[in-house]
Formats: C-alpha cells, sequence, structure tokens
C-alpha cells in the first residue's frame, strides 16, 4: 500500500472538497436537489475513500468512537429540542 502514492496525494487533495459539498448539499437542500440524507451520504463516502486508501487503523484515528458518538448524541438532542419547542411553542 505505500507505493500508492499518487493514489494518497490524490486522496489527500480531494477528500477536503469532497467534504465541504457535502456540508453544502445539506445546508442548501431546500433551495435545489439534495438534503440531510444525500449530504450524508457524501460526507460517508469521503471519510471511506479516506479509509481505504489510509487504512482502516487512519480512518479511526481521523474520526475516532468517541467523536463519532458525541456528534450522534447532539443530533438527537438538536433533533428531540425542535420538536419539543414547537410543541411547548403551540405548532403542530
Amino acid at each position: 500500500m505505500n507505493e500508492q502514492v499518487l493514489i494518497r496525494v490524490m486522496v489527500q487533495l480531494l477528500v477536503p472538497f469532497i467534504f465541504l459539498f457535502g456540508v453544502y448539499v445539506i445546508m442548501h437542500g431546500e433551495l435545489g436537489p439534495g438534503g440531510g440524507f444525500q449530504g450524508g451520504v457524501i460526507l460517508a463516502a469521503g471519510y471511506i475513500l479516506y479509509a481505504l486508501v489510509h487504512g482502516t487503523d487512519a480512518g479511526k484515528r481521523a474520526f475516532p468512537t468517541r467523536l463519532s458518538d458525541a456528534l450522534n448524541s447532539v443530533g438527537v438532542l438538536i433533533y428531540g429540542g425542535v420538536g419539543m419547542a414547537t410543541v411547548l411553542l403551540g405548532g403542530a
């Protein structure tokens, strides 16, 4: 795997742009095609590409399980908080 210098360099250059595009699709999904699911798939594809080229250990170091658990918890809190806010403010 160490002989694949060109592939590693290209992935190092492309993955930040893949993540940026994924966030763009998530944020601007209401204005055009896209949304949370599609943007999440793009983000996951960027992470998978990174882990395939650099190895699973490097992928785990780049995005540790503890960070993943924290982001999942924050997402659930935001989702539940928005639901509770609409109920408390009289929304349906």
